[in-house]
């Protein structure tokens, strides 16, 4: 969705970072196979977190296969073979993706309106292959909810980053035993609200510009102070988010990727986003 979930590939060991690639080209193949193929076009680093972490929390087991595919025909690359977390984070990803779209749609005006219009057949073909109906409930209820802020124009971020956080919390948790699901909501709710803030910080020039809802626009002068508010708030969650990462017990190499994600990626994110605030302020006028 967002695509800010990621690795910092210079800090993991090799045999770690292909478990990673191969992951991602795993739920790749599964997206298409378990959904739909127009569902592998909507990927995102995200819900490769999402399916690394499932994985972890389930001890799930991993198995790969080398194959040939569309983005590579003549070399063949190392995947992760079709599994429960596999499968499950191929949905969620296609049922968010529809959610997320359909609210676009709704937000949106002129060219970009009828553009993301085009894609929401597929996305709701899609979504209807996904058989997560509480979570189907859970997420409209949690992005109307989201809707409901942006409308009364809250100038609080914390507001709409709690609510978003609660969304991927629910993905984090759905469908495992009470102890697994409670770490993984927490993870996920970490990372949800992560996300709302980078993105909110990462869109505060194109919003200004267009008049979109964003409340550091709204309540900052700035991009460079948003940054500044935001920098205490972006750690707080990942080192919550890391703290509840240390309770699962796991594969020590999926562990690591997890962690690298969560310690370093992140982090890294973060970084070149407030480095965008800084290279805006030292703009003449």
């Amino acid at each position: 969705m967002f695509g800010y979930v990621k690795p910092e590939p210079s800090e993991l060991k090799v045999k770690e970072y292909n478990t990673y690639k191969a992951f991602y080209c795993g739920l790749c193949r599964c997206s298409g196979k378990c959904v739909s193929c127009a569902s592998r076009f909507f990927l995102s680093y995200d819900f490769v977190f999402l399916a690394l972490l499932r994985c972890a929390l389930t001890n799930e087991k991993i198995s790969f296969d080398t194959k040939r595919c569309m983005a590579h025909p003549f070399k063949k690359k190392p995947f992760v073979k079709e599994n429960e977390q596999l499968i499950y984070s191929a949905k969620a990803s296609a049922l968010l993706t529809y959610h997320k779209v359909r609210d676009d749609i709704a937000d949106e005006k002129g060219i970009k309106k009828v553009g993301k219009s085009i894609f929401l057949p597929y996305v709701k073909r899609a979504c209807k292959k996904t058989e997560l109906g509480e979570l189907d409930a859970a997420t409209a209820e949690y992005l109307s909810e989201l809707s409901s802020v942006e409308q009364k124009l809250s100038p609080y971020a914390d507001e709409g980053a709690e609510i978003f956080g609660k969304l991927l919390g629910e993905y984090g948790g759905y469908a495992l035993c009470e102890s697994n699901a409670r770490i993984g909501r927490e993870i996920c709710f970490r990372v949800g609200k992560w996300i709302y803030f980078t993105d909110a910080l990462d869109d505060f020039d194109r919003d200004k510009k267009s008049g979109g809802y964003n409340p550091l626009v709204l309540s900052c002068k700035n991009r460079e102070e948003a940054a500044q508010i935001l920098h205490a708030s972006l750690s707080k969650e990942l080192s919550y988010a890391g703290a509840a990462l240390g309770l699962i017990d796991c594969d020590k190499g999926i562990y690591n990727i997890l962690d690298n994600i969560i310690s370093k990626g992140m982090p890294t994110v973060t970084e070149k986003i407030g480095k965008k605030a800084e290279k805006n302020n030292e703009r003449p006028v």
